[in-house]
């Protein structure tokens, strides 16, 4: 029953070594019979004492006493070779060998042995296996893997897995490769990969010859930069391709977009000067808009209670703290969002069981698992802004993400007088910085109500005219380009340092007027390039170097500087991945502006119901770099058995006997006589 998950792994020396077992197994009764009795009456263990839990299994007999003494001092591994003379001799003096120890031990009374109680049996084992199901089964249900969603996914994650993974048809998979092995020779039979099963931990997936390749990022480009000397005389052209299965600078290993911590960049505005407002305006009384989404976490939830006394400890602490404020909650649409990616990673896989919710309904879960799921968050804030309704405060709902209607609302109220915006997403202090209009508003504070060492109060005033009009202008391009909810961080670009390039560089801020074009104003084309310029601006490149010369560029440079060895994901990104990152940079920031842009124009595309970003549109190599390969062939590469003939490549330095010059599919070629051309 094993067998065709063994194939569908990719373990076939298992595979191989059980399927012949079991093909002897299955004619035991007919050639040995006498064992086969034995067996059928229960002798089928082998013991080496007779005390309890003394019956083991032929396997691990072998691994403790075989495997284990031809590993430890004096065994073949450790230093006495393993030629067939050499197993012969040390297997016949294994006997004798293990008579001069039992002597040993009883003329010295020494004896090694174990407790008859088995170690699995004991109090501690039991309680910690106790300890260990419950959270396994605990983690399970947070996850539940049987909630009626069909899309296979992960229960760590709850990374969606795309169309190329086939794990769940794993034994379909495994039993043609099972069917494919009788009548082939055991030594001589090879397995392909591109017949086993394909699972969502594969690192990267890179395409040659409609065929898909699991390949490290790290290990491909190590792999390319070695071969490509044998085909580019000229390395720096490979560079406008990632040399990896994804662009790594902008995307993780697992391929969701590198995460940056925003609070950084209100930190670096902080540090540049006079920000504080929790002196100047102490005084004053404050209208106070609330971020909805910040609230509901703001709380704990007892379990047992009712959703209505739960609601109601709401209502009590903001009147009791703001009076009756306004509140604004984010909006939760239908369709794919460009926060799906960010929806997933922060519910971390966790799928909440769908509630169906009133105020006399008992919350029997935790607070996390049942507002992963979105139906019930959507309920409960609904709950909560009629609870809040009634009790005299201002709900606001929001069409989707709330940022923008919570900076508005705001703004728009502080033109009758002071107001004080609570929250604590650094997107909420760049949207007032960029929208406060000393002519038109009056005071706004920003400030979170969780007390703490580094709490602060923001004097959006004070700000703006620290940082001056043309920074609050492009400060959104500088927050969404560096890494915000909907956009990668490139690795190596923190948003300090890029806070202070815009602001001692001229250049950069040039290039950042296209994002606040319309968009009948700004083609594609500006936008890419114009994004392009910045980054690389921020990288330190040249004004009219490109990101792809820069990539070659910075890597010549940690080659002959470095004492490590270079990662890929620390050279720039290419020309072609930082197109479609700009676009999402630019959509970003006209979403912040009020303007709602197609996502699937501007660098995100649809599967399965969700965005996705898109990478790149470009391989990772060129076709004749990826079509190299190593092949093992111990005779002249002349047929189409060698793999390297068979992809239309010459054989290789790293191929196994050849080295690509003692055969016929060298790139040096044989003549008919037998001499080199």
């Amino acid at each position: 029953m094993m067998l065709p998950y063994l194939a569908a792994a990719g373990h076939n020396l298992y595979l191989k070594s059980a399927y012949l077992y079991l093909s002897d197994m299955q004619q035991l009764e007919s050639k040995h019979p006498e064992i086969y009795a034995f067996f059928e009456a229960g002798h089928h263990v082998i013991r080496r004492s007779d005390r309890f839990w003394a019956g083991l299994s032929s396997d691990i007999v072998i691994e403790q006493v075989l495997m284990r003494s031809m590993k430890t001092s004096g065994g073949l591994t450790r230093g006495r070779g393993m030629t067939e003379l050499q197993r012969v001799q040390w297997l016949l003096s294994s006997p004798a060998c293990a008579e001069i120890n039992y002597a040993m031990q009883t003329l010295t009374g020494v004896d090694y042995h174990t407790s008859d109680q088995h170690k699995e049996s004991g109090k501690a084992r039991q309680s910690r296996d106790d300890r260990d199901a419950f959270i396994v089964l605990k983690h399970v249900m947070e996850r539940n893997p049987f909630d009626g969603n069909e899309e296979l996914r992960s229960i760590e994650t709850g990374i969606v897995a795309d169309q190329k993974v086939n794990v769940d048809r794993s034994k379909e998979i495994g039993l043609e490769i099972v069917n494919s092995l009788p009548d082939q020779s055991i030594s001589g039979y090879s397995f392909k990969r591109s017949k086993q099963a394909v699972t969502l931990n594969s690192k990267g997936a890179v395409k040659v010859d409609d065929d898909h390749m699991h390949v490290d990022p790290q290990l491909l480009f190590q792999r390319l930069i070695t071969v490509s000397r044998m085909v580019y005389p000229d390395i720096s052209v490979l560079f406008a391709y990632e040399l990896s299965t994804h662009p790594s600078s902008l995307f993780d290993s697992n391929g969701l977009p590198r995460v940056a911590q925003k609070s950084t960049l209100a930190n670096a505005i902080w540090s540049m000067g006079d920000c504080d407002g929790s002196t100047s305006n102490s005084s004053r009384e404050f209208e106070y808009v609330i971020d909805g989404g910040s609230l509901i976490y703001k709380l704990p939830w007892k379990q047992k209670a009712s959703f209505g006394r739960i609601v109601d400890c709401y209502s009590s602490y903001v009147l009791k703290k703001f009076g009756r404020a306004t509140i604004v909650f984010d909006g939760y649409p239908d369709g794919p969002s460009t926060k799906d990616i960010t929806h997933s990673r922060r519910s971390k896989g966790i799928v909440g069981r769908k509630v169906v919710l009133s105020p006399l309904s008992t919350f029997n879960s935790k607070k996390e698992v049942f507002l992963s799921n979105l139906e019930n968050k959507k309920q409960f804030v609904s709950l909560l802004g009629t609870s809040l309704q009634q009790k005299g405060c201002n709900v606001v709902y929001a069409s989707e993400d709330a940022d923008v209607s919570i900076v508005t609302t705001a703004l728009d109220r502080s033109v009758l007088g002071p107001v004080a915006v609570i929250g604590e997403d650094t997107d909420l202090l760049v949207l007032l910085i960029h929208l406060f209009d000393s002519n038109c508003h009056n005071d706004v504070v920003f400030y979170s109500d969780r007390q703490g060492k580094d709490h602060k109060v923001w004097d959006i005033h004070k700000t703006s005219m620290l940082l001056q009009d043309n920074i609050c202008q492009i400060l959104p391009l500088v927050h969404a380009i560096t890494g915000c909810d909907t956009t990668s961080r490139v690795f190596s670009i923190g948003k300090s340092q890029a806070l202070k390039k815009f602001i001692a560089t001229h250049y950069p801020q040039e290039c950042a007027s296209v994002f606040s074009c319309d968009e009948s104003n700004a083609t594609k084309e500006c936008i890419a390039s114009a994004g392009e310029k910045i980054i690389c601006n921020l990288l330190s490149g040249m004004e009219n170097e490109s990101l792809d010369q820069l990539r070659y560029r910075k890597f010549v440079t940690k080659t002959l500087s470095c004492n490590n060895s270079i990662q890929v994901h620390e050279l720039p990104p290419t020309s072609a991945a930082t197109y479609f990152h700009c676009l999402r940079t630019y959509h970003q920031v006209q979403t912040w502006k009020g303007k709602m842009l197609d996502p699937l124009q501007y660098g995100w595309g649809e599967q399965d119901g969700k965005l996705f970003p898109i990478k790149t549109n470009v391989p990772p190599a060129p076709n004749d770099l990826l079509s190299i390969v190593r092949c093992k062939c111990k005779k002249g590469c002349d047929t189409k058995r060698c793999t390297c003939r068979r992809h239309g490549v010459s054989c290789s330095v790293g191929c196994s006997e050849c080295r690509g010059v003692n055969c016929e599919n060298s790139a040096f070629g044989i003549e008919e006589n037998g001499e080199e051309t």
